[in-house]
């Protein structure tokens, strides 16, 4: 049947690029992976960092407080910082006033940034995807792309060809279907006279 074989080549072509785009697909999930772990410990050693530089921070207005009494501006932006975590508000007016209770309420906001961090940080280090040499990396993108071109080429094949062969079916029914003739390729029956 001449409209197999171009059935046929019609899914080989179909197949090889459906194989080609499932493993390109397949072999970039690895890398992506293995780069949002590299991302999220850089993001949380940013944050670590950012905890730190307040801790000094509030060093420094503990040291102020205690020899002049007075907060300076970057110890007030400090406060609002812990205000917006906490959720907090100051009671009174005056910023003098409340110091005592912000460094202790900033003291253990800090505290809990700081665990909180340290344990997601370490979680995060022992990830599989984070710990990953360029070698094992290397063999999973590998591993991956294959798994994805042989997905890709027999998925293609089994959909196409028994989706095609289905519909070239149903034409062949709905032409033929409907027909009463008798079919051009049976020999005619020649009467003796």
């Amino acid at each position: 049947m001449n409209w197999k074989r171009g059935l046929k080549r019609i899914v080989s072509v179909l197949a090889i690029v459906a194989a080609v785009a499932c493993g390109l697909i397949a072999a970039r999930l690895p890398v992506a992976r293995h780069r949002q772990a590299q991302n999220s410990i850089a993001s949380s050693q940013r944050n670590w960092q950012e905890i730190s530089r307040l801790e000094e921070e509030l060093a420094k207005a503990e040291e102020m407080q205690q020899t002049s009494g007075k907060i300076s501006k970057s110890y007030q932006k400090f406060i609002e910082w812990i205000k917006e975590r906490t959720g907090k508000s100051q009671t009174t007016d005056d910023p003098n006033q409340a110091l005592t209770p912000a460094i202790s309420e900033s003291k253990r906001a800090l505290e809990n940034e700081r665990k909180k961090y340290e344990a997601l940080e370490n979680e995060r280090k022992k990830s599989f995807w984070y710990n990953l040499s360029t070698a094992e990396l290397t063999g999973m993108v590998i591993l991956y792309g294959l798994g994805g071109v042989v997905a890709g080429y027999l998925g293609a094949w089994a959909v196409l060809w028994y989706g095609g062969s289905i519909i070239l079916v149903f034409i062949h029914w709905l032409a033929l279907g409907f027909c009463e003739d008798e079919p051009a390729n049976k020999p005619k029956k020649i009467s003796k006279r």
